[in-house]
Formats: C-alpha cells, sequence, structure tokens
C-alpha cells in the first residue's frame, strides 16, 4: 500500500517458536491448551509476574474472543490459531500525537515471556524495510563511466529525442 513507508513494520514472531510454546505447554498433547495446562507451566517457569491470577486473566481474555454458541464453551481449551493470534500487531493511529503506533493484545509481554522460556535464543526485531533504489546499468559500473562522453558518442543527448507519433493522439 501507498502509506506504508510511514509506518514502522510489525514485529512478527516465527509460527515455528509458537508451535514450540504450544507443545511445551501442552501436557495432554491434544494440540490445545488447557486451563489447568497453563498455570501448571506458568508455575514451572518461575516467573515472579506471572501468577496463577495473572494466568487466568490471559485464559479469560482468549476466550471471550471466541465465538460461542454454549456458554461452556468459553472454557474450551486454547487452540493454535488463538495463540498465534496473540503475537500479531496491529496498527492503530494515535489521534493525539499524529502517528501511526503498534497495539497488541492484552497480556503480550507476558506470553512473550513464557515464549522466551521456550526458546531462549529468540529476538523479536522488526523486519527491516527496504527501499527500493535506482537501477544501475552495467555500464554505469565501470570506473571510466562519463555519462556525457555517453551520449556525445552515441548520438543521445536530451535535445535530439522526440516522441514516438501515435495514431491514437493525431
Amino acid at each position: 500500500p501507498k502509506y506504508n513507508i510511514t509506518r514502522e513494520p510489525i514485529p512478527e514472531i516465527p509460527r515455528t517458536c509458537i508451535e514450540k510454546l504450544l507443545l511445551a505447554i501442552d501436557e495432554d498433547m491434544d494440540g490445545r491448551i488447557s486451563r489447568e495446562e497453563l498455570k501448571a507451566f506458568a508455575a514451572k517457569s518461575k516467573l515472579t509476574f506471572v501468577g496463577p491470577e495473572i494466568v487466568d486473566k490471559m485464559f479469560d481474555e482468549i476466550a471471550k474472543r471466541r465465538t460461542l454458541v454454549h456458554n461452556s464453551q468459553i472454557e474450551n481449551p486454547i487452540t493454535f490459531p488463538e495463540l498465534s493470534a496473540l503475537f500479531t500487531g496491529r496498527y492503530a493511529w494515535d489521534i493525539e500525537t499524529k502517528k501511526w503506533s503498534i497495539e497488541f493484545r492484552p497480556f503480550y509481554k507476558e506470553w512473550t515471556a513464557l515464549l522466551g522460556i521456550v526458546n531462549p535464543k529468540i529476538y523479536v526485531a522488526p523486519p527491516k524495510l527496504v527501499l527500493p533504489k535506482r537501477i544501475v546499468a552495467q555500464y554505469e559500473m565501470s570506473n571510466n563511466f562519463q555519462p556525457d562522453s555517453f551520449t556525445k558518442s552515441h548520438g543521445h543527448s536530451p535535445t535530439n529525442l522526440s516522441p514516438i507519433p501515435s495514431p491514437l493522439f493525431n
């Protein structure tokens, strides 16, 4: 899109790292994370800021975003798509500062801390923004290239170039 250069890129966490977190927390190997499994993993991790009450809030925050048919579904375990949605940020326009910012879901820092236990070498950095540069021709790469000598010796100059006649515009 047109305005991508005005915003910084969103940090991306690889899918394999999120899968490792899911496998580390999932004790019964059903591919989902229950509330009890999350509490047990948080207790094992020995992170002081992720206590049982925070774990309940983390689980409830995911559960409240689900589409429910029955109220009992709110206690269903966390699936991989729900877990990967936690780590994706979204752009938000700040009206006061008139700048773009990246907003993450609540408890992003706690989930990232748990992710850091499973993947200690992970470093979440935004991807580099690559801006296109002017294409350099092979003859321009040589050391003795002089633009004036090329145009004079080959008969090309901006003054003798004329547009190609077109029958559509006559």
